[in-house]
């Protein structure tokens, strides 16, 4: 090992210790009528994302994404499905400048799948079409939060909220 070996900064881990459902729902109040009707079925489907993610000991954090999966014609809502998918990370050597977007979409980026198949999953438990859940870009979720931040600091308005709150579409079929 050289003297420039031993002054290279060490390469960033992200390993997965854990992933699991930390809660799941699944809401349709108008079964079984919902089943028995004759007119087709054309709901409008909307997805909503919240992510979540806490330090806990040195390297360790939990990310969470919610995700909320809402079916309505007209006024009624035909099913809501809520689900909130976990991992557990152990995290080394990023630099701290990058730990928000590790944070914000590298292991959400490795959470998404789970809670895509957990919402089909429950769909379908519930009787329901093949709900198939679009893939989410995490990274234009993280860089349009940061342009948000940056301009309710700057003074140009935009959403100050802060939870880097995301949509995303879905389809059923």
């Amino acid at each position: 090992m050289t003297e420039t070996d031993a002054a290279a900064p060490a390469a960033p881990q992200i390993n997965v210790l854990r992933i699991y459902l930390k809660d799941a729902s699944f809401e349709s109040p108008k079964v079984p009528g919902l089943f028995t009707q004759q007119q087709p079925l054309q709901p409008q489907v909307s997805v909503d994302l919240d992510l979540h993610s806490e330090q806990f000991g040195d390297t360790s954090y939990e990310v969470v994404i919610d995700v909320t999966v809402t079916a309505s014609q007209g006024e009624e809502t035909l099913f809501l499905i809520e689900v909130r998918q976990a991992g557990i990370f152990d995290i080394r050597d990023v630099p701290p400048e990058h730990m928000p977007r590790v944070l914000a979409v590298t292991c959400p980026e490795m959470l998404f799948p789970f809670a895509r198949q957990a919402i089909a999953d429950l769909a379908q438990n519930g009787g329901l079409p093949q709900l198939l859940i679009a893939p989410v870009s995490f990274d234009a979720l993280y860089r349009r939060h940061q342009a948000r931040q940056q301009a309710a600091a700057t003074g140009q308005g935009g959403d100050q909220s802060g939870n880097g709150n995301g949509s995303a579409s879905a389809q059923t079929h």
